[in-house]
């Protein structure tokens, strides 16, 4: 059984314990990194990651480890 979770559909995570609401449609994962220069080896750490707007207008990025729940619409 796959536990697949369709991105687009992303209404809700939780992260640290706290529960935030997402702009339905601007959840996505991707390459997570933080750059401290503008050469392609200018960067600390990587993985997969997440980013998502709240309805309030907030921009948000993380580790997808962080990630302890997520809700979905529909």
């Amino acid at each position: 059984m796959s536990l697949a979770i369709d991105t687009s559909k992303v209404v809700g995570v939780t992260i640290g314990g706290k529960e935030t609401l997402i702009l339905e449609g601007s959840f996505d994962l991707d390459a997570y990194e933080f750059r401290y220069g503008d050469r392609p080896d200018d960067f600390i750490g990587g993985g997969l990651g997440y980013h998502f707007r709240t309805e309030e207008g907030g921009l948000y990025y993380g580790p997808i480890e962080a990630i302890q729940m997520v809700e979905v619409s529909g």
